[in-house]
């Protein structure tokens, strides 16, 4: 899961968890809980093995930009 993704998880675990509070739904309380497991997953897992692969790389600053990949296929050549 990249940046996009973490961001979606959490903006859809906003989103339920406040219809969860205001509806007092079981359905919405479920649906947050799976989308924050979600969202701390790219801290818990992703965000830790990326730190390593760019370290083993020898990268000291890494910038993460979004691209489609169409474009990055032009830019890469």
């Amino acid at each position: 899961m990249g940046t996009k993704g973490r961001d979606i998880a959490f903006w859809l675990f906003a989103l339920t968890g406040t219809g969860a509070a205001l509806l007092k739904s079981k359905t919405f309380f479920w649906a947050a809980l799976v989308f924050a497991l979600l969202f701390f997953y790219h801290f818990a897992v992703e965000r830790p093995r990326a730190t390593r692969e760019s370290r083993a790389k020898g990268l000291k600053v890494v910038a993460l930009v979004p691209l489609r990949p169409y474009l990055a296929r032009f830019l890469a050549g």
